[in-house]
């Protein structure tokens, strides 16, 4: 080979490599996923294998022969665990393999598989990590996978056996505050542990009130009557009085036992929120975190309850300072949180906001710290041994006094710690799991409508999906999900039951949820950008996940105003349909042309307060106002009313659209009907029997001849079995049954078909309440603390 080509390969091969071979494993992976067999790739792709390949000929090197190596290095590395029985030389054998690069995929999952094994062996630490990586980086080794998955699952419950036999050992208590209405994330307990305050909520008028229930005699009274969902309350230190917030701005005081109450202190600024976080200890002031959404600052402070200016600890921009804090028993410093580079760590302040203590220093995630009665202690949440366990730290003032430990093993990703009362009892939040929501599909025939069997799961791990999206092809589904965990919800694609979903990595983004674009090479997003507040249209590549704006509005701001969601591809208009918030009873209403190149604004302030649903020619938007159902036209923004009804406890009442946008199903529980776009010829398909309910939505077939719903057996108000899946002609006829929902989740919610009509996608749900599938629990953990005398220097 000429030298002069053989520098241009080898210069060709250093671009490629850095381009596109030296990502993550899940970006590389990712990458090479989006061409399956028999769809061309993209030039760049072409050549950077050409260049692989030739560069391997010139080196002699063979994919072969890196695997032949790779499978005997694994084989003597197990015959010194196994033989030899030395755990440790075999486990540094093992990392080998992982870290070489000429190992196989294959062979590295394999490998991280032993790793774990060799360490439950040695009874030490390292076994979850392990596990978790293959479970994390090698979605593509599904036998890997679900090896590791199986030993996390055993290592969650054998973790929960040891420390329940410790608990008896030491006297660590772990019980649950239930009662009836306790399902709710906002719970404080009293400082003497024997009463709660918290966020009751009912369908009837009003929603949310804030009340106090006495444990023990299980008597309840209402605090406030009336306030909005999202409130924050503290009890004060002797349990007489509770801090709350009203009205976003406000901060209120009142007793424990009624009556009026008083303003503390108003934020002067119109964008703010205002959160109530802590009583100082003589309960002369309340510590309070303010999120200004004008100018995207966090702060602390310290606020007299005798009224007065605040006095400043903190403050940080929304991606620095968490509005999180608790003073320490001795009223002179205040424990929080800041994020750098992607970090968060726990700090601590004194009140006069003098200096800044940085207690953790660990690249993982340390939060919600809580100091100990005595303030000898901090404890707080942290994923630094591969996932959320309880540590401390001891304190000697505002210094750490020693090392961080581990108090508690295994709280796992669905817990929030909450509180810590004068007497060492600390509360935790979990979001629990109950069945986990799973996306179905099932084959039906486009002529006919008969089905080919029954529902299946098409993702392997979908739980608490929203927004599911079929791909142009309609060989994918993206969708948003929490996966059963608190924070915001991630973004994943689907290909089918036979492999992992991938995750498409969108960190520092807000997303409302998700569209295909026509090339299926990105997804686009309505969603805010985190670090700056910028509302918009984002576009994300599905090879290197990088973002790019599409459409910049202004800063979003209190109550999520400014922010666009709600993305829709319309077939017929071939045009994106989105809303944006103006306000708390209003949206404006958007076109985007099928390129991203455009936005235009065609419908002004549309009087509703949830998301809309537009018509697939784009000439018509449906929306609920209250308990009416109303559709307005794009061409003169005049809106009709479509139906009322008069089930007060049912919000769900989304419509489905004809393929051709020109009619509009609906259901009101009670009855099925179909009327034309102008909302002036209604036509009964199917009425409900007695003891059964028609739940929505309904989901006209692609060719528009049938539609499918959902029909839900009820006896005296409770669900009685799994919900069934009929169809009935578009145009009228006698309605059959097609399906049964899957036993496993017996609660469906149809949402989409596949383009060609062969395949109708379902949202199952859990055997609970309708309409949810997880539920929040209030836990106390007591007497989990080192015993031990006080260091100086409180």
């Amino acid at each position: 080979m000429s030298g002069s080509l053989h520098t241009i390969l080898r210069n060709t091969w250093h671009t490629y490599y850095n381009a596109t071979i030296r990502k993550t494993s899940r970006q590389h992976n990712l990458a090479l996923s989006l061409y399956p067999e028999g769809i061309a790739m993209p030039y760049k792709r072409i050549v950077g294998l050409l260049v692989a390949l030739t560069l391997a000929a010139i080196s002699g090197t063979s994919a072969a022969a890196q695997e032949r190596d790779a499978e005997v290095a694994l084989q003597r590395a197990m015959h010194v665990e196994q033989v030899e029985g030395d755990l440790e030389k075999a486990i540094q054998l093992y990392r080998q393999l992982v870290d070489e690069h000429g190992a196989s995929r294959a062979v590295a999952a394999r490998a991280l598989v032993r790793i774990g094994q060799c360490y439950e062996k040695l009874g030490s630490e390292g076994a979850r990590e392990a596990y978790d990586r293959v479970v994390r980086e090698f979605a593509d080794q599904p036998d890997a996978v679900a090896i590791a998955r199986r030993r996390l699952e055993t290592l969650a419950t054998l973790a929960t056996d040891v420390e329940s036999v410790g608990a008896e050992e030491t006297g660590v208590v772990l019980r649950q505050i239930e009662f009836e209405g306790s399902d709710t994330p906002w719970l404080r307990l009293s400082p003497d542990g024997e009463k709660i305050v918290y966020m009751h909520s009912q369908q009837a008028q009003p929603r949310f009130s804030i009340r106090v229930r006495d444990l023990s005699s299980g008597e309840v009274h209402v605090l406030v009557d009336s306030v909005g969902e999202t409130n924050h309350f503290e009890w004060s230190p002797d349990g007489s009085q509770i801090a709350y917030r009203y009205q976003g701005r406000e901060l209120r005081v009142m007793k424990a036992s009624g009556g009026d109450s008083r303003l503390v202190w108003a934020s002067p600024a119109e964008g703010a929120v205002v959160d109530v976080l802590d009583w100082t200890p003589d309960g002369h002031h309340l510590l309070a975190g303010v999120g200004d959404y004008g100018i995207r600052t966090a702060r602390l402070l310290m606020v007299p309850i005798s009224g007065g200016e605040p006095q400043l600890i903190v403050s940080g921009s929304f991606s620095e300072l968490v509005e999180h804090g608790q003073i320490s028993p001795s009223g002179r410093h205040v424990a929080g949180v800041l994020w750098s580079n992607g970090n968060a760590d726990v700090h601590v302040w004194p009140v006069d906001g003098s200096e800044d203590v940085r207690i953790t220093t660990h690249p993982a995630t340390d939060d919600s710290p809580y100091w100990s009665p005595d303030g000898r202690f901090l404890v707080f949440r942290s994923d630094r041994a591969g996932e959320y366990d309880l540590w401390a730290v001891s304190m000697i003032g505002a210094e750490p006094g020693g090392p961080p430990f581990r108090v508690r093993a295994a709280l796992g990703k669905r817990v929030l710690l909450t509180g810590m009362t004068l007497g060492g009892k600390l509360t935790m939040l979990t979001m629990g799991e109950g069945t986990p929501s799973d996306m179905f599909v099932m084959a039906v025939d486009p002529r006919s409508g008969e089905p080919y069997g029954q529902f299946r799961p098409f993702a392997r791990y979908p739980i608490q999906s929203s927004s599911p999206r079929w791909s142009p092809k309609g060989d994918r589904i993206a969708y948003l999900s929490r996966k059963g965990e608190f924070g915001l919800p991630r973004t994943f694609i689907s290909f089918g039951s036979h492999r992992d979903d991938i995750e498409v990595s969108l960190r520092g983004y807000f997303v409302g949820n998700i569209e295909w674009d026509r090339g299926a090479e990105h997804l686009i997003f309505p969603g805010v950008n985190q670090e700056d507040g910028q509302a918009g249209v984002y576009r994300v590549s599905l090879e290197d996940y990088a973002v790019e704006p599409l459409h910049l509005g202004g800063q979003v701001g209190r109550g999520y105003q400014g922010a666009f969601v709600n993305l829709h591809w319309l077939p017929v208009s071939r045009t994106f349909f989105l809303q944006q918030y103006i306000g708390s009873e209003h949206q404006h209403v958007y076109s985007m042309d099928g390129a991203g190149e455009t936005l235009t604004r065609v419908v002004d302030s549309l009087p509703t307060t949830s998301y809309a649903w537009p018509s697939p020619n784009g000439q018509h938007v449906a929306y609920r106002k209250r308990y009416s159902l109303h559709v307005a036209s794009i061409e003169d923004s005049q809106s009709r009313l479509l139906g009322e009804w008069t089930d007060t406890t049912w919000f769900d009442v989304s419509p489905g659209w004809s393929p051709d946008g020109r009619q509009i199903a609906w259901t009101d529980r009670t009855k099925l009907v179909v009327l034309d776009a102008q909302g002036s010829t209604e036509r009964l398909l199917v009425e409900a029997t007695e003891n059964s309910q028609i739940v929505a939505p309904p989901a006209w077939s692609p060719d528009g001849t049938h539609i499918a719903y959902v029909v839900r057996d009820t006896v005296a108000g409770e669900v009685n079995r799994a919900d069934e899946v009929w169809l009935i002609p578009s145009g009228g006829g006698s309605p059959w049954r097609v399906a049964l929902a899957p036993n496993t989740h017996p609660r469906l919610k149809l949402s989409t078909w596949r383009a060609d009509g062969t395949l109708c996608a379902s949202g199952g749900q859990g055997a609970g309440t309708p309409g949810t599938t997880i539920g929040y629990q209030h836990w106390v953990l007591e007497n989990f603390l080192p015993e031990g005398s006080e260091p100086e220097g409180r």
